[in-house]
């Protein structure tokens, strides 16, 4: 006989001295329940084939419950805190924290109830439902920054869009005439439109609480014939006692009879100053902003 003494020496200081025979005296491959002092600490049964296998402390592998040392209870209690009572009378303490037996959990947030391995539990596994809220969550703070940068963009372009139709707005006569008249209601003064009134010719905006005139003249596309008109304009407009007052363009003609105030450019600073002047002509105070008040003016050039 081949004793476990003479196969295995390395394991003889872990035979427990209460057992009735030695390591010689028992065979290496022998079923017999012995007794065993691990260096752990720790104190269990197993055969001497078993150990011969490479089999050592079943409590520090995880194999066998030792209270107070590997139990679920005692190894993660905040696990064990989620213990179903549908598992009854099973209980933590009587379960190792590396199971691969799987157990009801109930949720000590949503309330839940799932089934899951001890061993994945005390790896961190959790609640299942939570854990698809939180993912959801996720998904929408995603969603969220995507459609803010969506958002942020778009924004951006129409900001882009409103620059460049302010831009071409400023070059255009026709909404110089909306900038004009946008600013004449807010004076408070009655405005009268391009009628016929006492001169016998229209006038762009008449103020007959002021008896006075403004008159947008952009470059005269007929040359001498326009020049002659508005002249004719001018004359009448000072035999009948009106203050005209003309926009004109830094390059184009300067009239007679009247006052003149240039536009210097198409920029929206050149408009605000000649619109400021041309009021205070008026002794009208205004507070004159194209920018600012853009979006109101449009709405009088889609009139």
């Amino acid at each position: 006989m081949r004793s476990f003494l003479e196969i295995h020496p390395n394991l003889v200081s872990e035979w427990s001295p209460v057992n009735e025979l030695g390591p010689d005296q028992v065979s290496y491959g022998s079923n017999k329940p012995i007794i065993w002092n691990g260096v752990c600490g720790h104190t269990w049964t197993a055969t001497p084939k078993n150990r011969g296998n490479n089999h050592g402390c079943p409590y520090c592998s995880g194999n066998k419950v030792l209270v107070g040392y590997n139990d679920l209870a005692s190894v993660h209690q905040g696990v064990a805190a989620e213990w179903s009572a549908r598992n009854l009378p099973t209980t933590p303490r009587q379960v190792t924290a590396r199971s691969d037996k799987s157990f009801w959990w109930k949720c000590s947030t949503c309330g839940n109830e799932w089934k899951a391995r001890i061993a994945d539990r005390s790896e961190g596994h959790g609640c299942p439902f939570c854990a698809a809220v939180a993912l959801e969550k996720r998904w929408q703070a995603r969603r969220d920054a995507k459609q803010k940068l969506l958002d942020s963009k778009r924004h951006n372009r129409l900001i882009q869009n409103r620059q460049k139709q302010f831009a071409k707005d400023l070059e255009n006569n026709a909404f110089r005439i909306a900038v004009i008249r946008y600013y004449s209601e807010q004076t408070g003064y009655l405005v009268v439109y391009d009628q016929i009134g006492r001169i016998g010719i229209p006038l762009q905006f008449f103020f007959p609480e002021k008896c006075a005139a403004i008159e947008l003249t952009s470059h005269l596309k007929k040359g001498w014939k326009d020049w002659r008109y508005e002249n004719a304009k001018n004359w009448l407009c000072l035999n009948s006692d009106i203050k005209l007052i003309r926009i004109i363009p830094q390059t184009g003609y300067k009239f007679e009879n009247c006052k003149c105030v240039r536009l210097k450019n198409s920029s929206a600073e050149a408009l605000n100053y000649t619109l400021t002047q041309v009021f205070k002509r008026l002794k009208i105070p205004m507070d004159i902003d194209v920018l600012r008040d853009y979006d109101k003016i449009r709405r009088y050039l889609e009139c």
